[in-house]
C-alpha cells in the first residue's frame, strides 16, 4: 500500500537531480546575450537581443576568431519563422553555408522570442568536452529578407568575444531568461592577433603623432638655434627614429592581418595606412634631396623646401585621421571587443590640438620672442668653447696690435704695403714669430694671425703671383702656431694658448683703407671714395642696392675664409675667427651669411666640432658707428644698429632670412675715452633682448689716431691714466655691474689695437689679475 509514495518520493528526486545537474552560463556583449545550458547530451544556446538596434540578424560562433570557426547564425523571416543557417569562413570575410558542421543546430521555438521587443533566438546541439569556452558574437541590423539558409548577409553592426563556463550550476527557472540587472560581460583574454593589433596602434601612433611632430618642431627652431647641427637632428628624429617605429608598426598591422586570416586592404582604414607609409617614404627622400642637391647659387629657399614642409604637415594630420578611425572604427569592427574607454579619445583630441599648435607654429611662427627668428641667438655649440675653455678666466686677455708692434719694436716698414702685417709672412717670419712671442710673454692668451689685410685682393695689389696666395694666408696661421707652440714649450706649463683668425673689413683691402669712413666702390658700396669731395657710405632706400651690396661683401669674405678652410692643417691650428674693424650693418649681415654658409658645409663634411667660435667686432672712431644714417650723408648710426644686424633678423637686408649670429661682440680700434658709454649699450642690449649671454671682446686703440690716407698716427691730448689703467677699470666696471644687474655678457675678451704694445699688455695683465 505504500508504492504510490515510493514511487512519488523517486520521481521528485529525479526532478530536483536533474535540476541540479543543469549547468550553464550568460555572457553579454554591447547589444546582444549569449546564454548556454548544458543538459546532459544536449547544449541550448539562447542569443538575446537587449533591444538598443535593430535585430536584422543575430548568430554565434564556438571560437576566439572568424577565421575557421563553426558559426549558427539565425534571423526572423517575414512569416514569424526562424532561420538556422551553419556557416564557416576562412578569413575575415562573409562566411558561407557550411554543408557538413561539426556539430547540426536544431531551433528550439518553445525558446525563441520573435514579437518581443527584445527578441530571443535559441538553438540546440550536441554536448561537447568544451565546456569554458570562447565564443565570437555578430549582431546584424539588416535582415536578409530570405528564408534560405545561404541567403546574402550584410556585415554585422556589433561583433565580439565572451567567455562561457558551461560548468557552473544553473537555475532551470532562469533557463530563456536575462535579468536587466547583474549582467555579467566575461570578455575574453585578447587574441594574438588582437595583441598585435595593440603592438601595430602604439608603434604607428608613436612614430607618426610623436615623433614625426617632433622632428618637424625640432627642424624649425633648430635651424634658429643650431644652424649647423639642425639637420643632423632632424633627420635622426624623423628619420633614424622614427623610420624603424614606423615601419615596425606596418610590420605588426600586416602581422595582425594574417593572424586573424583577414583580408589584407579589404577597408579604407588599412589602404589609408599603406598609402601614408608610402607619403612617410616618399617625404624622408624629398627631405634627402633637398639637403644633399643643392643649387649652390641660389638667393631664397626653392620651392622644394617648401613642398617639404606642406608635405610633412599632410603626412601628420593624415596621420591623426588615421589613428582616430583606427581606436574609434577598425579596432571594435575588427575585434568585436567594443569601444576603447572613454580615455583613450580625450588622449588623442588632447594631443591632436598639441598638433595643431604645432602645425600653426610651423606655419605661422610667432614674432615676437626670443626663441623665434625675430631675436636670433646662436646657440650652436661653439659656443660651449668660449664658455668651457674661457669662462674660468674671464676676462681673457687678447694681445695688442701687431702691426704697430712688427714697426714699432721690431722696426719693420709695413705701413706703406698693401699687406700691412702680413707681410712679414714673406721676408721677416721671424720677427713675426718673435712678436707673437712678445704678446703671450706680456700675459695674452689669445694671440691673432697678421691676416687681417690679408687677401687674394691685396695680394695682388702687393705686386705678387695670386697663385701664392693661397700659401701666404695659410702661412701666417701657421707661423702663429710656430710662436704658440715655442711659447708653451719655454715656459713648460699647460696653460692653454689661443689663436684667432684676424679677419679685417672689406675696406681695409681698399687704397685708401676705409675701416673708418667705410666708403665702398660699387657693387660693395653705393660710391668711390673720393679724397676732394663728398663721400657717402650709405644706401638710403635703395634696398636693392643694398642687397647687392650683401652679396657681394659675402662672396668676398666667404671666398677668404674658404681658403683657410679648406686646409685641414691650417684649420684646426684656428681656435676663433675674429671679424674685427667692421664699419657697416651690411658687411655685419654679410659676414654672418658667410660664415652660415661655411659652417652649414662644414657640419655636413667634417662634423660639429671643427666649427669655430667667432665673434664681429665693430669701430666708432668718434663714439658712433662710419656708417650713415642717410643717403645724403646725414647723421651717422650708433652701436645699436650694428648691434641689430649682428643678433636680429635683418628681413630688409637679406633675402635668406636664417642666419647665424656671432657667439661674440666687440668694440675695436676705438678710442677709449667712448669704451664705457659703448659697452653699457652692449650690456642693455643683450639684457633687453634676453640673448644667451654673449660674449663681449674689447679691444681698444691706444692713444693714437690714424689718418687713413697719410698712413701716420698721432698723438691724442694727454690721457689722465695709462692705457692699461682705463682698460682694466673698464673691465671692474663690467663685471660690478653684471653682479648688480644680472648676467648678460657670457665672458668678456680683453686686449689691445693699434698701438698698443706687449708692456700694455702686461701692464694690462698685472691689472687683471690684481682685480681678479
Amino acid at each position: 500500500m505504500h508504492y504510490p509514495l515510493a514511487y512519488l518520493f523517486i520521481l521528485l528526486s529525479a526532478l530536483h537531480a536533474a535540476a541540479v545537474d543543469l549547468t550553464g552560463d550568460t555572457q553579454c556583449g554591447s547589444t546582444m546575450c549569449i546564454q548556454g545550458v548544458v543538459n546532459g547530451s544536449s547544449t541550448t544556446y539562447i542569443l538575446f537581443s537587449l533591444g538598443k538596434l535593430d535585430l536584422g540578424w543575430m548568430g554565434m560562433g564556438y571560437g576566439r576568431q572568424m577565421s575557421g570557426t563553426p558559426m549558427v547564425i539565425l534571423w526572423i523571416n517575414s512569416g514569424g519563422s526562424v532561420t538556422v543557417s551553419q556557416r564557416t569562413a576562412p578569413a575575415e570575410i562573409m562566411p558561407t553555408l557550411d554543408s557538413n558542421p561539426p556539430r547540426n543546430a536544431t531551433q528550439l521555438p518553445d525558446l525563441t522570442r520573435t514579437s518581443s521587443p527584445k527578441p530571443q533566438l535559441a538553438f540546440s546541439v550536441p554536448t561537447n568536452t568544451d565546456t569554458k569556452q570562447s565564443v565570437i558574437y555578430a549582431f546584424g541590423t539588416t535582415n536578409p529578407d530570405s528564408s534560405a539558409e545561404n541567403a546574402d548577409l550584410l556585415q554585422h553592426s556589433d561583433y565580439g568575444v565572451l567567455q562561457l563556463d558551461l560548468t557552473k550550476p544553473f537555475d532551470s527557472n532562469d533557463v530563456g531568461k536575462v535579468s536587466s540587472t547583474g549582467l555579467s560581460s566575461n570578455i575574453a583574454p585578447l587574441l594574438p592577433f588582437q595583441k598585435l593589433i595593440i603592438a601595430h596602434a602604439i608603434f604607428c601612433t608613436v612614430g607618426f603623432l610623436l615623433f614625426l611632430p617632433s622632428g618637424a618642431l625640432l627642424a624649425r627652431y633648430l635651424r634658429t638655434f643650431f644652424p649647423t647641427q639642425w639637420f643632423r637632428i632632424h633627420w635622426i628624429v624623423q628619420f633614424a627614429i622614427a623610420g624603424p617605429v614606423i615601419v615596425v608598426g606596418i610590420i605588426l598591422g600586416v602581422g595582425s592581418v594574417s593572424k586573424a586570416k583577414g583580408v589584407h586592404l579589404n577597408d579604407d582604414h588599412k589602404k589609408w595606412g599603406i598609402a601614408i607609409f608610402v607619403l612617410y617614404l616618399v617625404q624622408c627622400g624629398l627631405g634627402a634631396f633637398i639637403h644633399f642637391v643643392k643649387n649652390q647659387d641660389r638667393k631664397r629657399r626653392p620651392p622644394q623646401n617648401f613642398l617639404h614642409a606642406v608635405l610633412g604637415l599632410f603626412v601628420i594630420g593624415l596621420a591623426c585621421y588615421q589613428v582616430h578611425s583606427g581606436y574609434y572604427q577598425e579596432w571594435p569592427t575588427t575585434t568585436g571587443r567594443g569601444p576603447l574607454p572613454r580615455a583613450v579619445s580625450i588622449l588623442f583630441w588632447t594631443w591632436l590640438v598639441m598638433v595643431m599648435d604645432i602645425a600653426a607654429v610651423l606655419l605661422f611662427p610667432p614674432t615676437m620672442t626670443y626663441i623665434t627668428t625675430w631675436v636670433v641667438e646662436s646657440a650652436i655649440d661653439v659656443w660651449t668653447l668660449f664658455d668651457i675653455e674661457l669662462k674660468g678666466i674671464s676676462p681673457v686677455i687678447l694681445d695688442g696690435g701687431l702691426g704697430t708692434t712688427l714697426e714699432d719694436l721690431l722696426g719693420l716698414n709695413i705701413s706703406n704695403s698693401p699687406l700691412w702685417s702680413s707681410l712679414p709672412v714673406i721676408n721677416a717670419a721671424e720677427a713675426l714669430v718673435k712678436a707673437h712671442l712678445l704678446f703671450l710673454q706680456a700675459g695674452a692668451k689669445i694671440i691673432s694671425t697678421s691676416t687681417y689685410q690679408c687677401s687674394v685682393e691685396t695680394i695682388e695689389a702687393a705686386g705678387l703671383p695670386t697663385a701664392n696666395a693661397q700659401a701666404i694666408m695659410r702661412e701666417s696661421v701657421r707661423l702663429a702656431k710656430v710662436a704658440k707652440l715655442t711659447f708653451l714649450e719655454e715656459r713648460k706649463v699647460s696653460d692653454k694658448v689661443y689663436i684667432a683668425l684676424s679677419l679685417g673689413p672689406f675696406g681695409a683691402t681698399l687704397k685708401p683703407t676705409q675701416e673708418f669712413r667705410g666708403v665702398y666702390p660699387p657693387p660693395f658700396g653705393p660710391r668711390q671714395f673720393n679724397s676732394e669731395g663728398e663721400n657717402v657710405n650709405s644706401f638710403g632706400p635703395d634696398k636693392t642696392g643694398e642687397q647687392q651690396a650683401i652679396d657681394a661683401l659675402y662672396e668676398f669674405h666667404l671666398k677668404r675664409l674658404s681658403v683657410f678652410a679648406s686646409d685641414p692643417e691650417t684649420w684646426n691650428a684656428i681656435d676663433f675667427l675674429a671679424f674685427e674693424t667692421v664699419p657697416l650693418t651690411r658687411e655685419v649681415v654679410a659676414i654672418r651669411k658667410a660664415v652660415t654658409k661655411l659652417y652649414d658645409k662644414i657640419q655636413e663634411d667634417l662634423g660639429q666640432e671643427h666649427l669655430k667660435p667667432w665673434w664681429i667686432s665693430c669701430v666708432f672712431p668718434d663714439g658712433n658707428s662710419p656708417e650713415q644714417s642717410r643717403h645724403d650723408g646725414g647723421s651717422n648710426l650708433g652701436i645699436e644698429e650694428l648691434l641689430v644686424s649682428a643678433f636680429k633678423d635683418v628681413p630688409d637686408l637679406t633675402s635668406d632670412g636664417r642666419l647665424l649670429t656671432p657667439p661674440g661682440f666687440g668694440i675695436n680700434c676705438t678710442s677709449t675715452r667712448y669704451l664705457r658709454t659703448l659697452t653699457r649699450e652692449v650690456q642693455l642690449f643683450y639684457r633687453r633682448e634676453a640673448l644667451s649671454n654673449p660674449w663681449l671682446v674689447i679691444y681698444p686703440n691706444g692713444n693714437e689716431v690714424y689718418d687713413e690716407e697719410s698712413h701716420a698716427w698721432s698723438t691724442q691730448s694727454k690721457a689722465e691714466k695709462t692705457w692699461a689703467d682705463e682698460v682694466g677699470a673698464l673691465a671692474r666696471e663690467i663685471r660690478e655691474e653684471e653682479q648688480l644687474h644680472g648676467t648678460t655678457v657670457g665672458g668678456i675678451i680683453i686686449g689691445g689695437c693699434c698701438k698698443t704694445g706687449p708692456n700694455d699688455i702686461s701692464t694690462l695683465s698685472t691689472i687683471l689679475h690684481k682685480n681678479r
